[in-house]
């Protein structure tokens, strides 16, 4: 519609010329927005996603005919999730007096299946890139740009956990007899909706490489639309791997555990990642204004 709509808006006003611009944007992401590597069999990242919104200045430093160069720097706010899933994950560890009504210590298996964690992810990102424009026709331009982002996280908070785990235990101090009786030390197959979650660890600081290319229309006067796609791959780690990614299961790291006073307790999935990296694919949107 802005294509069709443009040369009737020009020939009542005129092309900015001016070396300034800024640009009111967002960037959608399509399809999954981070990769991510497990070192634990059954967990592994489902989903993600990341959208964000931003203002950007623009400084032409060069022109010559229908071409120009710009340096551009902004200031975005970044909103994501990640979604991670726990299948068929088995594990066990040495459980403390704590976490039996007798005060006993026994070895604690567990097996959790079909469970879910969504994390909610914020940052507050300064891109740094140059664009590159070529005025083909008097209302329509092709451009390109590249640069780096650096990003500061401002949210890491787990949303909610679904799904069910299995547990018993064996008591050396019985022959090794095992109970999984639901009224004793939360054995049983029970439900993880409503149980303590652990937020994961963060990164406080990333950094990726940007790169993007697509169309700016003239619409009237100062005013342009900006549609391109862009693409973003970070070169740190969002999400911080923990001690479960080293294969040591432990009291400490079991991704889930259980205290008779504070009941049960999910970790964080995210613990089992060696890689958690922004790769993002998006498109982006903007009006732009010229002066």
């Amino acid at each position: 519609m802005i294509l069709l709509c443009a040369p009737a808006a020009g020939a009542q006003c005129q092309a900015p010329e001016g070396r300034y611009s800024v640009k009111a944007n967002t960037n959608i992401g399509l399809g999954n927005t981070y990769a991510a590597t497990s070192t634990v069999g059954g967990v592994n990242l489902d989903k993600s996603g990341s959208t964000s919104f931003g203002v950007d200045f623009r400084y032409r430093f060069w022109k010559k005919n229908d071409l120009s160069l710009g340096i551009n720097a902004g200031v975005d706010y970044v909103v994501g999730s990640q979604t991670f899933k726990a299948t068929d994950l088995k594990f066990d560890y040495a459980a403390g007096a704590d976490a039996d009504m007798d005060g006993d210590t026994y070895q604690r298996y567990s097996e959790v299946s079909d469970a879910r964690q969504k994390v909610l992810l914020g940052d507050v990102a300064v891109p740094v890139y140059v664009d590159f424009n070529w005025q083909f026709s008097e209302h329509v331009s092709l451009y390109a740009n590249a640069g780096v982002a650096f990003r500061f996280a401002t949210l890491t908070k787990t949303k909610n956990v679904t799904g069910n785990c299995d547990v018993y235990g064996i008591f050396p101090k019985y022959d090794n007899l095992k109970i999984d009786d639901e009224w004793l030390n939360d054995f049983g197959d029970h439900s993880l909706a409503g149980a303590r979650v652990e937020n994961p660890r963060q990164t406080d600081f990333t950094m990726n490489v940007i790169g993007g290319a697509g169309l700016r229309v003239w619409i009237c006067g100062p005013l342009s639309f900006e549609c391109g796609v862009n693409y973003q791959y970070g070169f740190m780690n969002r999400l911080k791997s923990g001690r479960l990614a080293n294969g040591n299961v432990t009291e400490e790291n079991a991704p889930v555990t259980y205290t008779v006073a504070n009941g049960r307790a999910v970790k964080s999935f995210a613990s089992a990642l060696s890689k958690d990296r922004l790769s993002m694919l998006s498109i982006n949107l903007g009006f732009i204004i010229s002066f």
